[in-house]
């Protein structure tokens, strides 16, 4: 697995011309970001997950860090498999997961892989719950999740150097670097990790026929590298550049009950965005051009999507209490798949327009407007509109009502539509609307939020069989998920400790609501792999040069049969973690220890496929900052 020398060689000459820039121009510190995209989501459950939070998870990856600090549910296989998520009763494919603003979910396979991404390079996680198509476009039906870098615009240098090992043959690796004068930053990072994943699986457990034996054919490696520049001519301007290439080796593990391999499947990507941003007296606007190539190889086939990206933003204040923001993206998408059928090239082109109403200084609105074009097809129009109400606001305590309504799409994928044999391109796009309405409460440290929502989604795609072994897909389902979300935290201080606990939990109902074919008879069953009840409880402490973090996470029973005759059982984790830090003079060391599963529970996220059970990491950091 070997990052092209020309895109290493490329990034590697970029960088060093922001480390050795001598122009030490001191610029006034000036926020030039347009309004933040929660502005325009009024009524919306958004959740951003804090920097030092991050900080504690910078070895894992995206599917591991909002399992355990969201009670958003994963699909997962063990680590560094596939790891897929289920957000509000949704399937995988209705979550776009966007990077610096740019849908970075497959193409071809129309979802994300969690565990691909890890957030050793992420500065930014936000998680928007709910459909928001105005906002983002496709595949945004049962929410969003938002990985953002951004300049800090700080002065000198820092280095870093992460060491990991780990449980069943786990290994890591990060190196990272910075410099900044206040006119250019950049930040490169290589990342390495690799495990085999052996871990011990027992069949029959308190039977006669009990065995055990380790897990085969489950390990993977990955690497990447990340470049980060920016530079700022003035202090209202500046131009960005993120570029990310990342490759992952794995085998695809057996079931529980076979020990033969069941292949192997490597997945590469290569993303790079540029933009400029501009804010003045005319307003804010920021133009972005991108480029991505996903190449997905499945036992020596190969499915490679390139991808042309350009976008326009332009926001500005109509009066003291209207903002507009509206603009274009567009995308020249190109494959060479032989399975199907030739080269494949798609247009699509958005147009949105987003307005933000302080009606009061109590009522804040939001209305958003997207129109698709797409090849082939004809989107919906994907309007939303949102109020957040505040019933009373002090110093010390506020409680606000909030509502929002949307409509959402998702565009079929290109397997979907072309691959032979099956592909059905007389399919329709995937049409949903939602609503949600809560309560937020704070008062000093303490802050709790209710949320209730309901999703409808019609022209689900199934696939089914039509002849033989030939599966089509088909715009046969309408399903409807709905439920509540609670969130309680309390920050508190007991002498020198420093301490804050929640509790996060999510009821949903997920049901089936038309026949997928004639006879069927599961129309409001639960959909299969979706619980009714997770929730998870953490504690985090800090004392002096020493942070501690207990999780406790539960999951409730998940079907696995669409006539939910056969269920997975709920299973309860518990993760510790414990962080120790030194500095001294510009230096820094952290050395850090966690245990997952502590209490070795046996558990399984699809059918016959064990999870681990208890394992631990330990991982050295040194680091470096001069300013």
């Amino acid at each position: 697995m070997k990052i092209p020398y020309r895109v290493l060689l490329f990034l590697l000459l970029i960088f060093p011309v922001t480390i050795w820039a001598q122009d030490t121009l001191k610029l006034e510190e000036v926020t030039i970001y347009g309004i933040p995209m929660e502005k325009y989501s009024a009524g919306s459950k958004i959740m951003k997950i804090a920097p030092e939070v991050l900080r504690k998870h910078r070895e894992a990856s995206l599917a591991t860090l909002l399992a355990m600090e969201t009670p958003v549910y994963f699909r997962g296989r063990g680590n560094g498999m596939l790891s897929t998520i289920s957000f509000r009763g949704t399937d995988p494919s209705h979550t776009a997961l966007l990077w610096n603003g740019i849908n970075i979910n497959s193409f071809s396979l129309g979802q994300a892989d969690f565990a691909a991404v890890p957030m050793a390079g992420i500065q930014q996680v936000a998680v928007h719950y709910g459909p928001s198509a105005a906002l983002y476009g496709s595949d945004a039906i049962g929410g969003s999740i938002h990985l953002t870098n951004e300049p800090l615009w700080t002065e000198g240098i820092s280095m870093g150097l992460r060491g990991s090992y780990g449980s069943f043959g786990y290994q890591g690796l990060q190196l990272n670097g910075s410099y900044g004068n206040g006119k250019w930053e950049g930040r490169s990072l290589y990342y390495r990790n690799k495990a085999d994943n052996n871990f011990p699986i027992t069949l029959n457990a308190g039977r006669p026929s009990e065995q055990t034996y380790r897990r085969d054919h489950a390990s993977f490696a990955q690497q990447g590298f990340q470049q980060d520049i920016y530079y700022r001519p003035s202090s209202n301007r500046y131009f960005s550049l993120n570029a990310w290439h990342s490759e992952m080796e794995r085998q695809i593990q057996p079931t529980d009950f076979s020990r033969q391999p069941n292949g192997f499947q490597e997945d590469q990507s290569t993303r790079v965005v540029a933009a400029y941003h501009h804010h003045g007296q005319a307003g804010y606007f920021q133009t972005r051009a991108g480029y991505v190539h996903d190449i997905i190889r499945f036992n020596n086939s190969a499915t490679p999507i390139s991808r042309m990206i350009g976008a326009f933003r332009y926001e500005n204040a109509i009066n003291d209490n209207i903002t507009a923001k509206f603009g274009t993206d567009y995308q020249y998408i190109t494959a060479d798949v032989p399975n199907y059928g030739g080269a494949i090239a798609e247009h699509r082109t958005d147009f949105f327009l987003l307005l933000t109403w302080d009606v009061s200084p109590r009522l804040h609105t939001s209305f958003n407007l997207r129109q698709a074009f797409v090849t082939g097809f004809q989107a919906p129009l994907a309007p939303s509109i949102g109020s957040i109400f505040t019933f009373y606001h002090t110093d010390m305590t506020s409680l606000q009502w909030k509502a929002n309504i949307s409509r959402s799409y998702r565009v079929p994928t290109l397997n979907d539509r072309f691959w032979q044999p099956g592909g059905n391109p007389e399919l329709l796009p995937e049409d949903a609307w939602g609503a949600e309405t809560g309560l937020v409460y704070q008062l000093q440290k303490f802050s709790a939020e209710l949320t209730a929502f309901t999703n409808y989604v019609d022209n689900w795609i199934a696939w089914r069989p039509v002849a033989g072994n030939v599966w089509q897909p088909m715009n046969v389902q309408e399903v409807h998920s709905r439920g509540i979300e609670a969130l309680v935290s309390q920050n508190f201080t007991l002498g020198e400790v420093n301490m804050k606990t929640g509790l996060n939990y999510a009821y949903t109902r997920s049901t089936q609501e038309t026949p997928r074919f004639s006879g069927d008879a599961n129309v409001g069953n639960q959909l299969i792999y979706v619980p009714e009840h997770s929730g998870l409880a953490f504690l985090h402490a800090r004392f002096r040069q020493w942070n501690g973090q207990l999780n406790y996470n539960r999951v409730g029973d998940r079907f696995t049969q669409f006539d939910n005759s056969r269920s997975l059982p709920a299973y309860s984790l518990v993760d510790i973690a414990l962080e120790y830090d030194v500095k001294w003079l510009a230096h820094g060391l952290d050395i850090a220890l966690q245990a997952n599963n502590i209490l070795d529970q046996p558990y399984q996220n699809f059918l016959h496929n064990s999870m681990p059970g208890r394992n631990f990491l330990l991982s050295l950091r040194y680091h470096f900052n001069q300013n």
